[in-house]
């Protein structure tokens, strides 16, 4: 069992054109110890830093940059650390 929490905060007032920045961390938090997972409280972390580009009224284009962290499980020798564009 995982519970998953996230804070977001994006801006009303575009940054150019339609592009309106956003930021969001996002953090795991592991509530049971099984085999297959990772044994600490905190076993993944994302943190994203770009926007949402308004195409239309109704449809958008998130772009930006995620770090993720995922603590290392226990058939692995590290924990993977990704930076996605």
């Amino acid at each position: 069992v995982r519970l998953r929490n996230r804070l977001a905060l994006g801006l009303k007032q575009p940054l150019f054109a339609q592009f309106y920045p956003m930021f969001f961390e996002e953090i795991f938090f592991q509530l049971n110890n099984v085999a297959y997972m990772p044994n600490t409280f905190v076993n993944e972390n994302r943190l994203f830093i770009g926007g949402n580009w308004m195409y239309t009224t109704s449809g958008w284009l998130e772009v930006g940059y995620m770090n993720q962290y995922q603590a290392r499980l226990p058939n692995q020798n590290q924990a993977i650390m990704s930076h996605v564009l």
